[in-house]
């Protein structure tokens, strides 16, 4: 793989505490990890009120298989998951399935290529991959496959052909003729190591994304420039940013053009402290067909906290603004819409995890989820609900994870 590439992700994993690949953190082999856990939820229909709670059972097992080899690097993960919910009457159990596969292939000393596909089965979803919020009470079929073709011209210079295909499919087909969509993207990437610790890159990506009615529809092309910094021995940060312009296929509907960034920072406080931050702003899928787009702004942070050699502390937090405007309102807008409306999201989690001996963690954990849209209960121009309303989540889970 390429030298640029593979050397970023590492810095990349060191600091934030995420790891690259299945393939790349494990050595050749299988493995398997068993969770059970009980959850207790108070709001499981996700209701703005006459909440309805239940306790629930979750059993999730991962199966991983890995192949590690001077020129490949193979990822192979599948993890189904049963729930069973003490109340709710009309169905009391969810089924779930991930699978995700990576390959990373070294074709020459100056090539090499890599394959990324994920696949999720759910049941009643809160949330999927990426930047749209899903929140129909159906079930889906969601899958994202990326390949990437890297290139060294130079020691410090190397050449990123990337493209993806996404697709989400539910199946009810009155939830599919608004929401299913395909997605196509595509973009070169010129990465540049200005020294040891500084890579930067310029990029142009296009994206042309098809929703099943054509509502939503549009195509865009990002131009851009990112730049990975270690900062010293304990930080790292990475931004990005430029300029995208984006057409809708529906008329009447203005062009979105807008400037987008990102940036994020990893901070090891201390051998038991890791803390990152991060913040973004850029056009985004929207959860209802009475929008083309949304501006989102996004700010996340997170702290790792070794409190012993056994156990460990992890908070998280984010909070999405997604801001409507009229100029970006579609057909299926009903006379009541507020044009120019808001959705807040703010999402709380952590974990307690007790480690009793190298195959056996206990975890205790909490989510919170608080959802606050302008458009609850709007109805669309054919008389149908939107979908969306205000709610608020708890759920608190004791669970066991036992590597097999």
């Amino acid at each position: 793989m390429s030298r640029l590439t593979y050397s970023t992700a590492l810095i990349v994993a060191a600091f934030s505490g995420l790891t690259v690949n299945a393939a790349e953190e494990s050595a050749t082999g299988f493995d398997a990890i068993n969770r059970a856990r009980v959850e207790y939820d108070d709001n499981i229909r996700e209701s703005t009120a006459d909440k309805e709670d239940s306790f629930k059972i979750i059993e999730e097992l991962e199966l991983m298989y890995n192949i590690n080899t001077e020129a490949t690097l193979l990822g192979l993960r599948y993890m189904p998951s049963f729930v069973w919910f003490e109340n709710r009457d009309e169905d009391d159990t969810d089924f779930h399935h991930q699978f995700d596969a990576s390959l990373q292939q070294s074709l020459s000393e100056s090539l090499s290529f890599s394959l990324k596909d994920i696949f999720r089965r759910a049941e009643l979803p809160e949330l999927i991959e990426g930047t749209g919020v899903v929140r129909e009470n159906n079930d889906y079929n969601y899958n994202s496959i990326n390949a990437a073709l890297d290139m060294d011209l130079s020691p410090s210079l190397t050449l990123k052909g990337e493209g993806r295909h996404i697709f989400l499919s539910y199946d009810d087909d009155a939830v599919a003729d608004s929401s299913d969509y395909d997605q196509v993207v595509g973009g070169l990437s010129l990465i540049s190591s200005l020294d040891a610790r500084s890579i930067l890159a310029g990029e142009a990506t296009y994206d042309s994304t098809d929703y099943e009615d054509g509502v939503r529809s549009y195509a865009s092309t990002q131009i851009g420039m990112s730049l990975e910094r270690q900062l010293s021995v304990t930080s790292f940060l990475n931004v990005r940013g430029g300029y995208e312009f984006r057409t809708f296929d529906e008329d009447g509907i203005d062009d979105a053009n807008s400037p987008y960034v990102s940036g994020g920072l990893a901070f090891n406080a201390s051998p038991e402290t890791k803390l990152n931050l991060g913040v973004g702003y850029y056009l985004a899928q929207t959860p209802t067909s009475a929008f083309a787009s949304q501006e989102k702004t996004v700010f996340s942070v997170g702290v790792d906290q070794a409190l012993s050699a056994d156990l460990s502390l992890n908070v998280a937090a984010s909070y999405a603004l997604g801001a409507y405007d009229s100029d970006y309102a579609t057909s299926a807008a009903g006379p009541d819409t507020d044009l120019d409306a808001e959705d807040k999201v703010l999402r709380v989690g952590a974990r307690l995890a007790y480690t009793v001996n190298p195959a056996n963690t206990v975890e205790v954990g909490w989510q919170y989820v608080d959802y606050d849209t302008d458009l609850s209960g709007t109805e669309v121009s054919a008389g149908e609900s939107l979908g969306l309303r205000d709610y608020e989540r708890n759920r608190i889970s004791l669970g066991w994870k036992t590597r097999l």
